[in-house]
């Protein structure tokens, strides 16, 4: 029964959510952001961060999360999903003064949005 139940949990942990634009595994998308956040030297939150996902142009298939900070501030990390490895590699690290502006942004993309960050798998490496 204990299997089980651990099979369940993994299982959960590595299922999509019903909003997401793509099958991603939700708990290594946040230790990753808070590690690169950590390492960048912006704030770690102790929160959850709020995760959200888009196919953009040329089928990048893009995870952003989000950590909320004081007065609407907040650090993002970019993650993209790369067809070849089936890894969670990061695009970007930063801090916004308008978190509402940058999660807004990130849910307007589509498979047409062309989305200016750095091409980090390999398929898209010039």
């Amino acid at each position: 029964m204990k299997r089980f139940i651990a099979s369940l949990v993994v299982f959960m942990s590595l299922t999509a959510s019903a909003n997401d634009a793509f099958p991603f595994d939700h708990r290594l998308a946040l230790d990753l952001s808070r590690a690169y956040l950590r390492s960048s030297g912006l704030q770690h939150p102790d929160a959850n961060g709020l995760i959200s996902s888009a196919v953009a142009a040329h089928n990048r298939h893009l995870v952003f999360v989000t950590f909320a900070g004081i007065k609407g501030s907040g650090s993002f990390v970019e993650l993209e999903l790369c067809a070849e490895t089936h890894l969670l590699t990061v695009v970007e690290v930063g801090a916004v003064d308008n978190l509402e502006a940058y999660r807004a942004g990130a849910a307007r993309i589509t498979p047409k949005t062309f989305v200016a960050s750095p091409a980090v798998c390999a398929a898209e490496v010039p």
